[in-house]
């Protein structure tokens, strides 16, 4: 009986060390389809767009160097711009003609929309938070990866990756807005090779409200980002990310 108890313990440990070492190849070998490591090495980055809502569609221009972002739209004829120069971000309000700091929400948004990196970027970091959870398929029928990633405040992303060129398709998470809990769901199409990085030239955003919630977000909503042109290592001064920038013509 100790003899059955000792094997059945290692195989339980051998069981879990698979587990991690499947975990490690399937991140390893995303990593390596969505070129991470060439990214890594871009000094910075030049992208045009066109945001939609509905039927509405919004021009812009994004600016990266290194955690300086700028992001500029034009809204039905009036200029909107926002700069993040590393550590804080502010923005003009054509309405008001006044430059007002960006909260935090606001912050992580424009770094969403800027990033190229998908966010297993780094996934060295995180694989003790990662969970693999096995295939699955998603509603078109592709097969997928499944990771679950539980941040420390407790709320959990899931990430789908394509089991076929293990670029990523989709996330899902669960968010508080405006009081309400809705589920976020971001879904990853239409890549193309930039100098060796693969690039999601579309991202769609889908915003589902919990029943009974009151509110815009509590409905939920879907906005889509396209990208027309993603350039790398372009001459970019610094002058361009200050909040005093936002006022030069």
């Amino acid at each position: 009986m100790k003899r059955f108890g000792f094997f059945f313990v290692l195989l339980m440990a051998s069981g879990s060390l698979l587990m991690g070492q499947s975990l490690d190849d399937v991140l390893a070998k995303h990593a390596k389809a969505a070129g991470y490591e060439k990214l890594a090495k871009v000094k910075s980055v030049r992208i045009e767009g066109v945001m939609t809502r509905g039927t509405r569609e919004v021009p812009f221009t994004i600016l990266v160097k290194g955690d300086k972002i700028r992001y500029e739209s034009d809204m039905q004829g009036r200029k909107m711009v926002q700069v993040y120069d590393g550590e804080k971000g502010w923005f003009y309000s054509p309405r008001s003609q006044e430059i007002r700091e960006m909260p935090k929400r606001l912050v992580r948004v424009l770094k969403e929309r800027s990033s190229l990196a998908g966010p297993l970027s780094h996934w060295k970091e995180m694989t003790d938070k990662l969970q693999l959870e096995g295939k699955t398929k998603l509603d078109d029928g592709t097969e997928v990866y499944k990771i679950k990633y539980i941040h420390p405040d407790g709320a959990v992303t899931v990430f789908f990756i394509n089991a076929g060129n293990y670029l990523l398709v989709k996330t899902t998470e669960h968010l508080k807005a405006n009081g309400n809990e809705v589920k976020r769901s971001v879904i990853y199409s239409n890549y193309e090779d930039v100098e060796g990085v693969k690039i999601a030239f579309s991202r769609k955003m889908i915003m589902e409200g919990t029943p009974g919630g009151s509110g815009r977000r509590a409905r939920g909503g879907s906005m889509e980002i396209r990208y027309k042109k993603v350039e790398f290592n372009i001459p970019l001064d610094d002058s361009l990310f200050t909040k005093t920038s936002l006022t030069q013509k």
